[in-house]
């Protein structure tokens, strides 16, 4: 399996590319704004949604409030809140 390039990923200061910890672009998008600023967000939280699917793998008999606190913030990154 083919590794991705580590995160935290994050929206660029103008939300129309996403860029590692490190500062490189990992992709940049060509849109309409909104919708490029909602697809950075969304992209940019790949590996936080990934680790918390991963963490629910790994736990499943966590409290129901540990779970919903791995979601809620993978959702909150993925939609820029």
């Amino acid at each position: 399996m083919r590794k991705h390039t580590p995160g935290p990923w994050n929206p660029d200061p103008d939300n129309s590319r996403v860029v590692a910890s490190d500062g490189h672009g990992i992709f940049a998008f060509r849109r309409l704004f909104a919708e490029i600023q909602a697809n950075c967000y969304l992209a940019a939280a790949a590996p936080d949604l990934l680790a918390a699917l991963q963490w629910i793998k790994v736990h499943p008999n966590a409290r129901p409030d540990q779970i919903a606190s791995v979601i809620e913030k993978a959702i909150a990154k993925a939609t820029g809140k």
